[in-house]
């Protein structure tokens, strides 16, 4: 879980490139599904890809279960697949964003809890130093920009303002106008 922009479609991403490469030690093959486009039409089993039943076990990582129109329809179409897994082949990992977790989603029983963090300063100045370069060493930033530097999408946002205009916005207002 995690607020807007903090980065938890790539941990997902990350963690389905890296399960796929790696694998994990009890041979879970992981299918990675963004739920932005399930609805009331459609089923959990037929929502993934073909031929998956055939595998043997399967980490499910589902992004954005709080994108979803009918997301009751959706925790009774996953808890009934939850109770017909009987034989405890899969495994589930679901994004959503905290606010919708907390009224909506927190009932879904058998999962764990994890919140994506904020950045810290120096996570945001280093992810910023790998998208812009050494260009930033240049800059002094106020604390307004400083403050902004929160979440990988925010980062995200100044490093393409610094690339198109090779300096810093006067202020975050002008950061969030050219977005």
């Amino acid at each position: 879980m995690g607020n807007p922009g903090t980065g938890k479609t790539t941990e997902l991403i990350n963690l389905a490139l890296t399960n796929w490469r790696e694998g994990e030690v009890d041979g879970f093959v992981p299918i990675f599904k963004s739920l932005r486009d399930f609805t009331n039409t459609d089923s959990l089993e037929l929502y993934f890809p073909n031929k998956w039943e055939g595998l043997n076990k399967i980490l499910f990582i589902l992004d954005g279960i709080d994108e979803i129109v009918d997301i009751e329809y959706f925790k009774s179409k996953l808890n009934n697949f939850l109770k017909n897994d009987t034989s405890k082949k899969y495994k589930f990992v679901i994004s959503c964003r905290t606010n919708i977790y907390e009224t909506i989603v927190k009932d879904i029983s058998g999962f764990k809890k994890y919140y994506l963090k904020d950045l810290s300063l120096s996570q945001s100045l280093e992810l910023l130093k790998s998208k812009c370069g050494l260009i930033i060493e240049k800059f002094n930033f106020n604390e307004n920009i400083l403050d902004f530097l929160n979440t990988p999408f925010q980062v995200e946002i100044l490093a393409n303002y610094i690339v198109k205009n090779k300096e810093l916005p006067y202020n975050t207002s002008e950061l969030w106008q050219t977005y």
